[in-house]
């Protein structure tokens, strides 16, 4: 207890027994010293960013901001004649308590750094974890910061992230889409395969390497069911989707294929059809 107060006399005193001039010092080397961490933190983020990708500009941002407000720290402690040296030493017993006190906080940092080293996504990406999808706005040490496609806010703690099944969307430029259609059985398979494909051939965005292709893929209830596959840029999802689906629809229809729907037909007896079946039965 003695040495404790021995590290933190300086800082116990009141300010009115502070020199002004040591105060107006501390408060420069503050104030100063984080709008230099600013400075320099983002310029070495964009450094990294213009020599690698956005996600290891913003880790650098990040770490080295908080390294330098660690230095400035420092300088304000001996600014304030606090042992660096004991406060060390006396900091080892407090984090030992922290830790046990706060074992979530360290799971989720300990996750974040393997999430940074591995980097399953980047900053940018559209990702889909447990069924929900969201463009990645910040991997931080304690939690990952999206936005769905509602524009709103969502934070997932890094542990989650970690044990989740995670689906990257967005990291291959190519991507594939399946329109799924169905004719009917009196309907010439071969005339709406070719019907299909020219729609795809037609549209300037779907790719011609990988090619398009029409599978059947199922004879269901009602109908024959067609699967119009292609490939495709990334950026062009939601254009193409909407585009080929239209398409796809009018061209059927103007080739005199029928797309059937589930029906149910249902047979309505009269009395005297009751009655019969009735006297049957008996």
């Amino acid at each position: 207890m003695n040495s404790l107060n021995s590290i933190f006399r300086p800082i116990t005193q009141t300010v009115g027994e502070w020199p002004l001039q040591q105060i107006i010092i501390i408060s420069l080397i503050a104030v100063l010293g984080f709008l230099v961490a600013k400075l320099i933190s983002a310029i070495a983020g964009k450094q990294v960013e213009k020599k690698m990708d956005s996600t290891s500009g913003l880790i650098a941002r990040k770490v080295s901001f908080y390294l330098l407000l660690l230095l400035v720290f420092a300088v304000i402690l001996r600014e304030l004649e606090v042992s660096i040296g004991a406060l060390v030493a006396a900091g080892g017993f407090l984090g030992l308590a922290i830790g046990f006190a706060a074992q979530t906080s360290v799971s989720n940092i300990i996750s974040g750094i393997f999430l940074i080293s591995e980097r399953p996504f980047n900053v940018g990406d559209v990702i889909k974890i447990e069924g929900n999808v969201g463009i990645v706005l910040s991997i931080d040490l304690l939690s990952t910061k999206l936005r769905n496609f509602e524009n709103l806010f969502w934070r997932v703690p890094n542990e989650k992230v970690l044990k989740s099944d995670i689906t990257t969307i967005t990291k291959y430029d190519i991507r594939r889409l399946d329109i799924v259609t169905s004719i009917s059985y009196d309907d010439d398979i071969r005339k709406a395969r070719d019907v299909l494909l020219e729609c795809a051939d037609n549209n300037h965005l779907v790719l011609g390497d990988p090619e398009p292709i029409v599978l059947v893929t199922k004879m269901g209830d009602s109908g024959i069911e067609l699967t119009l596959r292609c490939w495709f840029y990334k950026t062009d999802y939601l254009a193409l989707l909407t585009e080929l689906t239209q398409e796809a629809k009018i061209a059927l229809e103007d080739a005199g294929c029928t797309i059937p729907f589930p029906h149910r037909t249902v047979y309505v007896r009269n009395e005297q059809d009751w009655e019969k079946a009735g006297k049957l039965e008996k």
